[in-house]
């Protein structure tokens, strides 16, 4: 993980790489592109925010999954179908927390 708060927008300083047994992403400059290594898959998957009429600012990114979500509900998508799921929320914020402890304590942290 590294970022600066005191570089300026536009230097792509932001990088976030999360590695295990089902393979690993890459998270490049916050939110413009994202880089998926499935385990036991030669092919990686890349999704690439442009540079316009994609997510502007980081804030769009809240925007745009609090908007899925809404439609999601009001369209009546089943619980078990939505996008971003809260099993899947909780997750991504364990990841989170360990990134935040490893800095923290300069050490590898485990997540399960």
């Amino acid at each position: 993980l590294t970022g600066s708060y005191d570089i300026e927008r536009g230097h792509p300083m932001e990088r976030c790489e999360v590695a295990g047994t089902g393979g690993r992403f890459v998270l490049e400059d916050m939110w413009h592109e994202l880089t998926l290594y499935p385990a036991g898959n030669l092919e990686k998957t890349v999704y690439t925010d442009p540079a316009f009429g994609g997510f502007g600012d980081f804030i769009d990114t809240f925007r745009d999954r609090i908007g899925t979500f809404l439609k999601q509900v009001s369209d009546g998508v089943p619980p078990d179908e939505l996008h971003g799921s809260a099993e899947e929320g909780l997750a991504a914020q364990k990841v989170i927390a360990a990134a935040i402890e490893s800095l923290d304590n300069e050490t590898v942290v485990y997540v399960k």
